[in-house]
């Protein structure tokens, strides 16, 4: 879609992970993983679309992320996960709840009484420019400048090299795990590499 001679890349798919154990690691850096869905917004003038890793549109069950097009400072494309929030920690059976409501009034009654977050962790477009073969660390640089986070975006935070502290505090927080990414790694969309890791925490209990 054009926006003021800006055009959009449309049926993009999320960059897959491996499987891996906690490391360390100076190439790498490490995130926390939210039980949540990975999701891409194709943020808009006229709004945000938010597309599942299967193609699904989300936008009608999560209207929060509707009007985040005003928290960019360029149409872009973002990758992250969509999250439920109970006394501010990831709780799946949040999300759960959330994505099962359909009908537009109960829809409006859930936004209101189980916030979500989206949590970007990567930007594939921003503006006129596509920025998938750029090195991760120069697109989270670009990220993290055109982004300005407000109660349901946030970039997400990261830690370099340390990913077995990271992993420490995933378990501590029962979270669902870290990523861990290598710093030069090009994003792949639809595809899985061994420059992007999925590191479970056994111990996980869903909230």
């Amino acid at each position: 879609m054009a926006l003021n001679g800006v055009f959009i890349t449309k049926n993009l798919r999320p960059m897959l992970l491996s499987v891996s154990e906690s490391f360390d690691d100076p190439e790498f850096i490490f995130e926390f993983k939210y039980d949540g869905a990975r999701a891409l917004l194709y943020c808009e003038e006229g709004g945000v679309t938010a597309v599942s890793r299967n193609g699904n549109d989300l936008s009608a069950a999560f209207p929060e992320l509707w009007r985040l097009n005003r928290n960019v400072s360029v149409p872009c494309v973002l990758d992250g996960e969509i999250f439920g929030l109970r006394d501010g920690l990831p709780s799946f059976a949040v999300y759960q709840k959330r994505g099962m409501v359909t009908a537009p009034t109960k829809v409006k009654r859930a936004a209101a009484g189980f916030p979500i977050r989206f949590a970007a962790f990567d930007i594939l477009q921003a503006g006129a420019r596509d920025l998938t073969r750029l090195p991760l660390s120069e697109r989270k640089t670009i990220l993290t400048q055109t982004v300005t986070p407000n109660d349901t975006l946030f970039v997400a935070d990261y830690l370099e090299e340390h990913g077995k502290k990271l992993f420490d505090a995933a378990q501590k927080l029962n979270l669902e795990g870290i990523i861990a990414k290598r710093k030069t790694s090009v994003y792949l969309p639809g595809k899985r590499s061994h420059d992007w890791f999925k590191i479970k925490n056994g111990d996980y209990t869903r909230g």
